[in-house]
């Protein structure tokens, strides 16, 4: 073979000469094409596998019978890499029977100690267990291809290697064979060899699931017989060689034989438990509460730092910190281990035991269990969220929990249980507000002559619905020309239809002012109920202002979509939940009186907002100038003044000098960060306006789109419809500049003589 891949080299950089080209070239034709040499290669040599099944037999710890294992685990390896599965199929056939027998010799049922007989026997039996890394490996890769009992030692010899690290003296051997059922269990055998994940098969050979509860139970047989406190554990390697663990010495001990014994416990638990759900439960739970009692003491055994741990959880992070995979495949382990036995410990306390008989009693009990059974691992993982949500490591300083937080006989504290009643009491602000609308803010609207405008529907006609719904709702003249001819409708018919398809969309003045006077009495009203709040030391007051306004800010959530839409609809709904947000959390954590002042420099500013769109809606302009001088005033000095530079420089520099920082420490700052932001964006559109104001070019609020617009083209004429459109087909091209919220004017030389509608 050497001589050929010397020829096959020298042909290929062409450094030969033409005569020696020819010559190597006739060679290798003989060789590969009339000897056929390449499906000769796909055969085991007679000599290899004869001398290989004799030594497997016969032969004791030596280099012979090392060769013959060396061997066999390569040639092994190099056809799962390149997955030639039917060759390893035919090797493994060729040598099953004596790899059984080679396994019999040395993993016999009755362990003796056989390291003093021979002195190889650490260096044959590491070979060995490579060997039956490779063939389990080989059973997952595989799967239904390939089914032979070589395949399945590891499985079936599980108690023995387990009797081996219990009883061997060298440690080398005993960490081997760890490290070979740990990955047995977590089926990545042989992922050290194929440089990556294992590629295993869908299909599984039909001993599978039977293989790994047998593995499962072996190791759950042995940590019952106290297993766990025979297993040795030296000190972590260093240069120069290890020592032994004793006592307190300060040495870190080898984490690889404490992950791999805490991985096989966990893993095989897990397996047992999948295997006979719904079978045993309770008593199987207090199976597992032991074993990982076993588990907890024969780590602290070994670390000092996990001695030192303040929960029990933490023991995952400390032992798989620097291993991620190995921290991954245990939290599922325990996720899956609390899940499944939790509910069962629940159900026994719970509910008494009915006897069946029968059958078809015993089959509809068994059906009834696995279905109790499902409901209960749902709700157990519920109530794992809700524990790891509410963890007091997140939301409270260091040194305080949530036991601190509970009532005593002189102090009460506030709770997220108090905040339930903010979901019917928002249904209820719609109620109340409907009312409202109805029976004071319309007739007030009247009285101050604002009336509802009705606008004429337009007829149906699917070509231009469809072009209004997915191209544009202004066509140009360009498109009105076409769908004209489409709809076989005049030019004029087409203008009157979309005016009056735009008119069906927008909301007329009414509707506006009935909305202004709601958010201006609650807001009236809520700021006169935070300063009441604020200067009353009782937790009763600040309750209900909480409650009121937490109600409100959900009522605008669920009609979002009913009420007026403007330019800044998507920052009003950022604006709501950052509120619900930062009010639920300052009421959790008892931040209540800077949750309280955060709501109170809110309330100043909309009051007067909210009363210049009133005016404004009346046609009041010189008041409703005033009040928006007002509000820009008060807007500024509350949001960008007080907001910033008072509470939010309260709540980020004064806690750290009495706690370290936590989530919830960064968590409330950055909600009130989002606030500050969307006061900056209305900031921007206040000076907009007061530039327009100042220099006589405001005509309507810088968030509002061109509402007033469509109300005005109502009273467009038929005959001036036409030049209307040639100067902005349907959009205002001139304005009034006589207002604060102005209305938008027609072109002075539109006629009037005819309406539209």
């Amino acid at each position: 073979m050497s001589l050929v891949e010397k020829m096959t080299s020298g042909l290929t950089s062409q450094s030969l000469s033409p005569t020696v080209v020819l010559y190597c070239v006739d060679i290798l034709r003989v060789l590969f094409q009339h000897t056929d040499l390449m499906s000769q290669l796909s055969t085991v040599s007679p000599v290899w596998e004869q001398t290989c099944v004799q030594a497997f037999h016969s032969s004791p710890p030596g280099t012979k019978l090392d060769a013959c294992l060396r061997s066999l685990t390569e040639v092994l390896k190099r056809l799962l890499k390149g997955a030639h599965h039917d060759i390893l199929g035919k090797i493994l056939a060729a040598f099953d029977s004596s790899l059984s027998a080679l396994c019999s010799k040395f993993l016999p049922e009755e362990r003796k100690e056989v390291t003093q007989c021979y002195r190889h026997w650490g260096t044959t039996f590491c070979l060995l267990l490579d060997l039956l890394e490779v063939l389990t490996a080989s059973s997952f890769i595989c799967g239904a291809g390939v089914c032979l009992k070589s395949q399945r030692i590891t499985h079936i010899q599980s108690s023995v290697l387990l009797k081996v690290i219990s009883c061997s003296s060298e440690y080398f051997v005993k960490k081997r064979v760890l490290l070979l059922l740990k990955r047995a269990v977590l089926q990545k055998a042989g992922e050290d060899w194929t440089l990556g994940e294992v590629p295993f098969t869908e299909l599984k050979y039909k001993h599978f699931n039977s293989d790994m509860s047998m593995l499962a139970q072996s190791v759950l047989t042995a940590v019952a017989a106290n297993w766990l406190p025979s297993v040795q554990v030296k000190s972590a390697s260093f240069f120069g060689g290890t020592r032994h663990v004793q006592g307190d010495e300060g040495q870190n001990p080898d984490c690889v034989m404490l992950r791999a014994a805490s991985l096989l416990l966990l893993k095989s638990m897990e397996l047992c438990i999948r295997t006979h759900v719904g079978t045993a439960e309770v008593e199987s739970a207090t199976k597992i509460n032991g074993y990982l009692q076993s588990l907890w003491g024969f780590l602290k055994r070994y670390s000092v730092q996990l001695r030192e741990a303040t929960h029990l959880c933490c023991w995952v992070s400390l032992l798989f910190g620097d291993q991620d995979d190995d921290m991954m495949e245990s939290a599922k382990a325990l996720l899956s281990i609390f899940l499944c036995c939790r509910p069962s410990i629940q159900k026994k306390k719970n509910s008494p035991k009915i006897p069946f008989t029968g059958k078809e009693n015993g089959r509809n009990h068994q059906e009834e269990k696995m279905r109790e059974h499902e409901i209960d691992v749902v709700g157990g993982m519920f109530d794992t969220l809700k524990e790891w949500f509410w963890w007091h490591r997140i939301w409270l300083p260091v040194n305080l929990t949530w036991a601190d937080l509970e009532d005593t006989e002189d102090r009460v504290y506030a709770k997220a249980s108090h905040l339930y009643i903010t979901v019917p009491f928002a249904f209820a602000f719609l109620l109340i507000r409907y009312m409202f609308e109805r029976w004071i803010a319309t007739p007030l609207a009247v009285s101050a002559g604002i009336k509802q405008r009705i606008h004429l529907k337009a007829e149906d006609n699917p070509i231009l619905e469809h072009y209004y719904i997915t191209q544009c709702q202004n066509p140009p003249q360009a498109d009105i020309d076409g769908l004209s001819k489409k709809s076989s409708l005049s030019v004029r018919q087409v203008e009157r239809w979309f005016r009056r398809r735009r008119n069906q969309n927008h909301p007329g003045v009414l509707k506006k002012f009935r909305e202004a006077s709601w958010r201006f009495v609650f807001y009236l009203s809520a700021f006169i109920g935070g300063i009441v709040a604020l200067y009353d030391s009782m937790l009763k007051s600040q309750y209900w202002y909480y409650i009121l306004e937490m109600s409100f800010y959900g009522s605008l959530l669920f009609s979002v979509a009913f009420d007026v839409k403007r330019k800044d609809f998507k920052e009003q709904i950022i604006h709501h939940l950052a509120t619900l947000v930062l009010l639920s959390f300052s009421w959790c954590v008892n931040y209540i009186r800077i949750g309280t002042l955060v709501m109170l420099v809110h309330d100043a500013s909309d009051v007067l907002l909210e009363s210049a769109k009133l005016f404004n809606y009346a046609k009041w302009e010189k008041t409703c100038k005033t009040l928006f001088v007002l509000f820009a005033i008060v807007f500024m000095v509350t949001r960008l003044i007080i907001f910033p530079f008072w509470l939010i420089h309260c709540t980020w520099v004064y806690p750290v000098y009495h706690y370290p920082v936590f989530f919830g420490y960064y968590f409330f700052n950055v909600m009130l960060m989002v606030l500050l932001c969307l006061h900056l964006f209305w900031a921007y559109l206040i000076l907009r306006m007061i530039r327009k104001f100042m220099f006589g070019t405001l005509t309507r609020d810088e968030r509002s789109d061109n509402e007033e617009e469509v109300e005005e083209e109502s009273s467009l004429t038929e005959d001036g419809a036409e030049e209307w459109h040639k100067l902005g087909n349907g959009s205002a091209v001139d304005e009034k500049e006589d207002g604060c919220f102005g209305r938008l004017s027609l072109p002075k030389n539109s006629c009037q003589s005819k309406t539209v509608y």
